[in-house]
């Protein structure tokens, strides 16, 4: 029987940080389309369905946790983890979370950590989110 790889939704600036994370996630099995700006991200949402979307806390069109807002606002039930190169504050992060986010982390984890983070949520997504 087929069953279709998860598919994420990649938004972050950094190239770097996009072609890294669409290799190591496409390894282990996930279909990733990658962008650079909220703009490109909401006409993605618009056209498909998406099983995750991991989000740049800063954006260059943006605020990112105003962008979080909006698209939890239209994708009510869509997994959303925020990843940010930003110190790891707590404020930070509960910001996150109240903005809809269903988990947060920083760039700079390990990719097992993130890979195991993505995979939490997918099955739990409403463990943590707040709104």
């Amino acid at each position: 029987m087929f069953t279709p790889k998860p598919s994420i939704l990649l938004i972050d600036d950094e190239e770097p940080v996009r072609l890294l994370l669409d290799s190591a996630l496409s390894e282990v099995g996930f279909e990733v389309v990658s962008v650079a700006t909220a703009t490109e991200g909401l006409s993605f949402l618009k056209e498909a369905t998406f099983n995750m979307l991991i989000l740049d806390a800063v954006l260059p069109d943006t605020v990112g946790f105003d962008f979080l807002r909006r698209v939890r606002a239209e994708h009510k039930s869509l997994p959303i983890l925020v990843l940010t190169g930003m110190d790891y504050e707590e404020d930070i992060m509960r910001g996150a979370l109240l903005a809809g986010a269903n988990g947060y982390m920083s760039k700079f984890v390990d990719m097992e950590a993130l890979i195991t983070e993505i995979h939490r949520i997918l099955r739990h997504p409403d463990l943590y989110r707040q709104t």
